[in-house]
């Protein structure tokens, strides 16, 4: 058996122990979590497994199953987890870089690894409530990082469809990229990289020009790309001139598609590339600001109704490519 095997079932018998040794905490109120004789907080991996089970299931009572029973997405990120937790200095850095779709989350279980003792009862209110917060409060707690890490390899499995027909690394520059891209279309992955290509680099902003125009090109990350340059600011002007440079030309070919064909694709969020799902308020001064100026209104870059008149409250995407490092693509795993 493997360490990070044996590790998790150790961790799994002290987050659930047997009747024999629930005896020994009656008449405590609260049963706690040691560190283990290891030295890493094993439970970690079995807690996160449980916890991502329950979400799904529906079943809060679910319990953290044998390692014997993981599916391989849960596998994978039980080895990060615990590679995490075992990891010295420097060694999260690697890790990081070789998972880059969970590096913020590997960083934050590696820094808060070593929280104090934890009572056993509250830990999956105390995950939740860090998951709830969002943002850096996630990455700041050992329980939600770990759940967030078990949680991207589960989602991935889950809509995992096949083999990848892909490279292991790709650079966005390469103009095989886009060959790559035409011929397996990977929305998910457009999605996700919206908020880590650098658009210094005249390959990615020409990407933003092909994403855009795709078929499959999902409603959600059509109005990322709008907000992220900021397309409320050219709403109403003269399609002439919008249209003469980057970002108006961009943005009027968003808009002129919103309110025509539209995305027929509508499965993913806003908010998992850092965006509020609702941006209706947004469309009502989009609205105004067009009657403000605009002359000829069918010579003026025309209003996203189509975009933004519904809430994007989709999916996070789940694709098993991730973008990272300003260019690079690379597959999971």
């Amino acid at each position: 058996m493997k360490l990070w095997m044996a590790s998790y079932e150790d961790g799994r018998k002290a987050l659930e122990p047997g009747i024999e040794r629930i005896a020994a905490f009656l008449g405590g109120r609260y049963t706690r979590l040691s560190p283990q004789a290891s030295g890493r907080a094993d439970y970690l991996m079995a807690f996160a497994v449980r916890f991502v089970r329950r979400m799904y299931s529906g079943n809060p009572s679910a319990a953290a199953p044998t390692v014997s029973s993981l599916t391989r997405g849960e596998q994978k990120a039980c080895q990060i987890i615990f590679e995490t937790l075992d990891a010295r200095l420097g060694d999260e850095i690697e890790l990081m870089t070789d998972h880059p779709r969970v590096a913020h989350e590997i960083y934050g279980l590696y820094k808060f690894r070593n929280v104090g003792d934890l009572a056993r009862e509250v830990l999956d209110d105390t995950c939740q409530a860090k998951i709830d917060a969002g943002g850096f409060s996630q990455i700041e707690n050992p329980l939600s990082c770990a759940v967030l890490i078990m949680k991207a390899f589960a989602e991935t499995e889950a809509h995992a469809t096949g083999a990848p027909s892909g490279p292991k690394n790709i650079e966005t520059t390469d103009p095989k990229f886009i060959e790559w891209q035409s011929e397996s279309p990977d929305p998910d992955l457009w999605h996700q990289m919206l908020p880590e290509l650098n658009y210094d680099i005249p390959e990615n902003v020409q990407l933003l020009y092909w994403i855009v125009r795709q078929p499959g090109c999902d409603r959600a990350t059509a109005a990322g790309v709008f907000l992220m340059l900021y397309g409320q600011a050219i709403v109403g002007m003269l399609k002439d001139k919008s249209s003469a440079q980057f970002p108006g030309s961009l943005i009027l070919d968003i808009c002129e598609r919103a309110n025509s064909q539209g995305f027929a694709r509508q499965e993913l969020s806003l908010a998992s590339i850092g965006y509020a799902n609702d941006q209706r308020p947004l469309l009502n001064e989009m609205r105004r600001l067009f009657e403000e100026r605009s002359i000829h209104s069918d010579e003026n870059v025309p209003v996203p109704v189509g975009l933004f008149k519904d809430v994007l409250s989709g999916r996070t995407p789940q694709s098993r490519y991730t973008a990272h490092s300003e260019h690079i693509v690379s597959l999971d795993g």
